[in-house]
């Protein structure tokens, strides 16, 4: 029987104890890493869904005549709506607005709100339509759109609809809802007057 060299020695238990434990902590951070990527995209992939979803609003919106915008939009449905978005952008410049007419239709041509689901997760839907005044003569012509006291002949009206999408998924809404807003302008005039730029 031949006696065991030096060479033929193997790890010693400290040796192995030291390298499982250097790769625990490896496996560990790596481990922490990938939860973390997991997460950023769920974060990713929803904030696509509701960009999706408020460019579908406003699609809709879109493709309602200027003339039924506000159709069976009543006063106080609008003004509660109002009242729990006041923070939407350009809500302030705007001049709240509804349907005038003595009776209201049973449908509403553009919904006030609506929920839609995708992937698992609830998106609440809010479109905003309100009236602001461009001035299209004089100085400041094609300026921004705003709340005027008084509009005289140099201003043109426009309607204003902000769409609000809202969601609750995830650590990333824990301290509320996440939130996309996006905003246009509709001209309902047929001649065009108003100008986009300064």
């Amino acid at each position: 029987m031949r006696a065991a060299s030096e060479n033929d020695r193997g790890f010693s238990l400290i040796e192995v104890i030291v390298a499982m434990v250097i790769l625990g902590v490896l496996t560990t951070a790596a481990l922490g890493l990938y939860i973390t990527s997991i997460q950023s995209a769920a974060t990713l992939q929803r904030r696509e869904i509701a960009v999706t979803v408020a460019s579908q609003a406003m699609e809709s919106v879109a493709a309602t005549p200027a003339s039924s915008l506000y159709a069976g939009r009543s006063r106080a449905a609008v003004t509660a709506q109002w009242a729990s978005n006041a923070t939407a952008s350009g809500l302030s410049q705007t001049v709240l607005n509804w349907d005038k007419s003595a009776t209201l239709p049973a449908a509403v041509a553009v919904p006030l709100t609506r929920s839609v689901s995708f992937s698992g997760t609830d998106f609440s839907v809010t479109t905003l339509i309100g009236t602001c005044y461009q001035r299209v003569a004089g100085p400041g012509a094609g300026g921004d759109c705003g709340m005027v006291s008084s509009p005289a002949t140099s201003f043109t009206s426009l309607e204003r609809v902000i769409v609000v999408v809202t969601w609750t998924a995830g650590d990333s809404c824990a301290a509320g809802s996440c939130r996309y807003e996006t905003t246009t302008l509709i001209n309902s005039h047929p001649d065009q007057q108003w100008k986009s730029g300064a």
